[in-house]
């Protein structure tokens, strides 16, 4: 029996470099029939090789990899039928994606994405001054169409929505997900927008079988470490159950539970909650956060430099950040 060796990342956004740099020194092969990769979501936007990730992580045998819904998974696809993207899609990243899976080279992504970005914004400057565009909007429609449909072509909305993404991944003690367990939410208030989660959102002890689309969709949306802190996990770790998740900066919890407001993208790691997102970004032209490894064998945890990782003892006076 092959003894199995999980590598763990989330919120490569579109960094291929970085991420496959990261793996390297990790040790991960996908060639390597024991090492299994597990994606907390986000693997497109904001980065400069989509077409990259794309190409590698669909060329991973099915059998080794697990791919986890991310918020940016959902705006992906939900930009394929959209008549034309908004400003969210453009900060977002969203529309840089499918300039560029959907462009021969990088300059060809970047003066696609220009196009599409000025032409919005003499849209929105003459619509203020009530005056009519109509060609400048023709122009733009199809211009977008024509992107939309040569990345079909390519085949991402078709894999995005295939069976192959997962909600979450339960392995042993560890349940992945990109953000957090799904919550009943009773009276569908935003969960982006309003931090008081006890004031309406409840645990579902079910979740793992029938939580709806909705709340699947709503729990890649919140601030994990608040929902942890106001003990929606609390019943699962009582149980065993460690959380894994991206979607949010790791500085961040090192700054709430242990008053640490050092920038640091290392992993946090502590006996309910385990969160691995690096924040991976560029400033001044070098790498200032790169991408992280969650590596787990035997039930251990170690960081992609393959040192154990140490629990952080989480202060119950938080910080107020």
């Amino acid at each position: 029996m092959i003894n199995k060796k999980y590598f763990v990342v989330s919120d490569m956004h579109s960094f291929y470099d970085e991420l496959i740099s990261a793996l390297s020194i990790a040790g991960y092969s996908k060639d390597n029939e024991s090492h299994i990769l597990i994606v907390n979501g986000d693997v497109f936007d904001r980065g400069p090789k989509s077409k990259e990730m794309f190409k590698f992580l669909t060329s991973i045998p099915k059998d080794r990899l697990v791919l986890i819904k991310g918020n940016h998974e959902y705006i992906l696809l939900n930009l394929f039928n959209s008549a034309f993207p908004n400003n969210s899609d453009f900060s977002n990243g969203t529309v840089y994606t499918m300039c560029q899976l959907a462009s021969s080279t990088p300059d060809e992504a970047r003066e696609l994405f220009i196009s599409l970005r000025d032409g919005l914004h003499l849209l929105q400057y003459t619509s203020l001054l009530s005056i009519s565009n109509k060609d400048v909007d023709k122009k733009l429609v199809a211009q977008w169409k024509k992107i939309v449909r040569k990345v079909k072509k390519l085949g991402v909305e078709e894999w995005l929505k295939s069976e192959e993404w997962n909600n979450f991944y339960e392995l042993n003690r560890f349940i992945f997900t990109h953000c957090f367990i799904p919550l009943r939410n009773p009276f569908n208030i935003d969960i982006y927008n309003n931090f008081n989660y006890s004031d309406y959102l409840y645990y579902n002890k079910d979740w793992r079988t029938d939580a709806t689309d909705a709340e699947w969709y709503s729990a890649v949306w919140g601030c994990p470490w608040r929902l942890y802190d106001a003990g929606f996990f609390k019943q699962e770790e009582d149980n065993g159950k460690t959380l894994v998740c991206g979607h949010w900066h790791t500085s961040d919890f090192y700054k709430y539970f242990n008053k640490d407001f050092n920038d640091t993208s290392e992993i946090f790691y502590s006996s309910g909650i385990i969160a691995i997102d690096g924040g991976v970004y560029y400033k001044n032209g070098e790498l200032y956060h790169p991408c992280n490894v969650l590596i787990i064998e035997n039930n251990k945890c170690y960081n992609k430099y393959g040192e154990e990782l140490k629990e952080v003892n989480i202060n119950n006076e938080h910080s107020d950040y």
